[in-house]
């Protein structure tokens, strides 16, 4: 079973980013992939999906958390947390495509040269349509009051007026008035708006705003005052449509009105009424501005009263004016509005998560970071929901694999518009397996509650530990778990988690050579376990990639071969057991030899290369039959063969022998007593035969003579030894 741990977290900067007024964010490309620098750190070889035709980067990597936006690498929006700190970032080619998504001049800042009607896109009854626009009294005119807070110049002013005694609100809008009503109620006085009218005003601009995608409120700061307090008609109003772009006016077409007066038989029909009514997507509207000083009123959009019309919100229009109610309030009521803004939201309001035990969202909550123990588990971007306030808002989901189970999750939405943006990131980390190293390593014999604990290596994901071995053959597995006692119970229990050297059946272990240091050597699955044969030494073990295609690597110095001599000590042996070893120093083996008589006088021997792991190797001299050593052979390097070669045969004495392997050379130190030279003195002569014949007169034994006196190698020691003591004397 798997067990998550779920730590919400206050992000602190390990970086020497911290984010502030000054953080800038900047993109560059580099081939297929980006670069995202932010303040003095760069992020590179990062993927871009595109949504929306927006190109977007999750950059999760430690202390830096952005959604980063981009149309081109100059039109750029980035928000997020750096170092724990919020972070909105926005170029300014990124706020002049943001306008884009607004009613243009909604801040009011652009008018005619004198500033005398009208500011730019926004129109009043100086423009309006109507056998009775040109006495409409009602005006739109610039103001230098401004918003508290405002970095403009102008807000802009709608004033009532007064005809005949009869109230005409002021009104505007950013479609076309039209007047054609002495009836302050009547539907023909209207503001109005179609993709297809071709009228212009006296800027050259149309009479039409397009909606390139779907708002989720209208807000604008709005001063309203009357001439004179009206309790009945107290309100002023804000109402907004979104619709098609096909031909709509506010208020909608009501079935019988006429067009100037009721002898005009021009009327609505009841179906201009719905045809008009379908064409709306939404609406936001106010209809109670009470008076007031300079307040930011925010009107959300309503979709589902008007989902039925499955009418797409293609254009917008915006009517303002001085009373709720046609015709009422008081001449000289006026409406300041400045800074008016379409709102796209981007809050994410839910996030859920399937495979992802321990997640629970919570909106204040922006980082969170998940461990879990057990297998990895499998993420991808189908695994998360997510919500948004926003209608247009886009949702992202970027989920990055680490490899090991571990991810780095961005998941958020940003506004249509691209400057908001939400953003929340899930780190997953896996919490290593503990490995450790069953068998013959660091002073442990084999059981399942011993191991030697392998040190993990977060960076890369590997296992690594020193150890030492002792025997020349020493044995070797591994385990994810160990057992708590060493009884069969427990091996059984760990059995799952253990694994070794994957060979070609079960029982095979894995003999190591000198010739695998240094390489990738596979490791089996777990619950397979064979072990490894490696010789005394002191290793480096890494393990690489655990939960995939695992391998372990050994490093260390490979033994140098140990030599031993075979031969007669005390008779012939062929048992490593009865060799000596000799000694390893500075390239050269040596040790001291006291040969024995094999009966004929001689001793003989070899030499015996044994490599770690490998089969002994038999080296001995270079002749065609067994190489005798004489006198002049002593002191002086002999040849040897790496190949099962002939012994050596020498008389019995005490020597030194000393081999180098890297020469194949032998050499043997110390004095040989010459044949016949029973006394020793150096020399073959008459004193010789005085000691034989005392031998076989029985003065003297055999103990007392340096070399064989048995010269002719018959049964006994008679005078046919003195004989062949002569011959020698005499060079015969």
């Amino acid at each position: 079973m798997k067990k998550f741990f779920l730590l919400f977290i206050t992000l602190v900067c390990s970086m020497s980013i911290i984010a502030n007024a000054q953080t800038a964010v900047s993109v560059s490309a580099e081939g297929d992939t980006y670069a995202v620098t932010v303040g003095d750190a760069t992020f590179t070889g990062l993927t871009a999906t595109v949504q929306n035709g927006v190109n977007v980067i999750a950059l999760n990597r430690d202390a830096v958390k952005l959604l980063v936006r981009f149309t081109d690498v100059n039109t750029l929006v980035a928000d997020g947390y750096v170092g724990g700190t919020p972070l909105h970032y926005a170029t300014a080619a990124a706020g002049t495509r943001a306008l884009e998504y607004q009613i243009p001049n909604s801040d009011f800042e652009i008018w005619d040269a004198d500033k005398t009607t009208e500011p730019r896109n926004w129109h009043g009854f100086n423009s309006a349509n109507g056998s009775l626009a040109s006495m409409a009294k009602g005006t739109v005119n610039v103001s230098d009051e401004k918003r508290p807070g405002s970095t403009g110049s102008h807000s802009v002013l709608i004033k009532s007026g007064n005809v005949i005694g009869i109230v005409n609100n002021g009104t505007m809008t950013n479609g076309l008035l039209n007047a054609e009503s002495t009836t302050a109620a009547n539907t023909w006085n209207h503001s109005e708006m179609d993709v297809t009218s071709t009228a212009t005003d006296k800027f050259g601009d149309k009479f039409y705003t397009a909606l390139n995608a779907e708002p989720d409120a209208i807000k604008a700061w709005m001063k309203f005052s009357q001439a004179k307090a009206n309790q009945d008609y107290p309100y002023a109003t804000f109402s907004t449509i979104a619709f098609n772009g096909q031909f709509y006016q506010d208020p909608e077409p009501k079935a019988g009105d006429y067009k100037g007066s009721f002898l005009n038989p021009v009327t609505y029909s009841e179906q201009d009424a719905a045809d008009v009514a379908s064409r709306v997507a939404a609406k936001a509207q106010n209809k109670t501005i009470a008076v007031c000083d300079w307040t930011e009123v925010t009107i959300p959009f309503d979709y589902a009263s008007y989902a039925s019309n499955n009418a797409a919100a293609a254009a917008i229009l915006v009517t303002i004016s001085t009373n709720a109610t046609p015709g009422k309030g008081s001449s000289g009521d006026q409406v300041w509005v400045d800074d008016m803004q379409l709102v796209y939201n981007a809050a994410v309001t839910a996030i859920t998560a399937t495979g992802l035990d321990g997640f629970t969202f919570d909106a204040a909550t922006h980082d969170y970071t998940i461990s879990y123990e057990g297998a990895p588990i499998s993420l991808s971007a189908d695994n998360f929901t997510v919500a948004a306030d926003g209608r247009a808002a886009v949702i992202v989901k970027n989920v990055e694999d680490l490899g090991g189970g571990n991810y780095a999750i961005t998941l958020g939405a940003y506004s249509a518009d691209m400057m908001n943006a939400s953003v929340y990131t899930i780190t997953v980390k896996r919490q290593p397996d503990n490995v450790w190293i069953l068998g013959d390593v660091n002073g442990n014999d084999w059981a399942a509650n011993v191991g030697a604990l392998m040190n993990y290596n977060e960076e890369d994901g590997s296992y690594t530990l020193d150890v030492v071995t002792t025997r020349d053959h020493s044995y070797f597995s591994f385990t994810k778990r160990l057992g708590e006692n060493n009884d069969q119970a427990d091996w059984d229990a760990i059995a799952p988690y253990r694994f070794g050297a994957n060979t070609d059946g079960e029982g095979n272990n894995f003999v190591m050579r000198d010739i695998y240091l240094g390489q990738e050597i596979e490791l089996a699955a777990d619950g397979w376990y064979n072990a490894f044969e490696l010789p005394a030494g002191e290793w480096t073990f890494t393990i690489k990639n655990l939960d995939g295609d695992r391998k372990l690597i050994i490093e260390g110095e490979w033994p140098a071969a140990r030599l031993l001599v075979q031969g007669s000590f005390n008779e012939w042996s062929s048992s490593a057991d009865d060799c000596i070893e000799m000694t390893l120093a500075n390239g050269v083996y040596t040790a001291d030899y006291e040969s024995v008589d094999c009966g004929d006088g001689y001793s003989y021997f070899k030499l015996i290369k044994r490599y770690a792991g490998e089969q002994d190797v038999t080296i001995g001299a270079v002749s065609e039959g067994d190489f005798l050593v004489t006198a002049n052979f002593l002191n002086t390097p002999l040849s040897i063969t790496g190949e099962n070669g002939q012994a050596y045969k020498i008389p019995a004495g005490e020597f030194t022998l000393a081999a180098d392997l890297e020469a194949m050379t032998l050499t043997i130190g110390g004095t040989l007593v010459a044949n016949g030279d029973l006394n020793a003195d150096g020399a073959v002569d008459v004193d010789d035969v005085n000691l034989l014949i005392k031998v076989i007169l029985g003065k003297a034994s055999q103990a007392d003579c340096a070399t064989d006196p048995n010269l002719n190698g018959d049964a006994g020691i008679d005078v046919d030894d003195v004989n062949a003591l002569i011959k020698i004397i005499l060079g015969k």
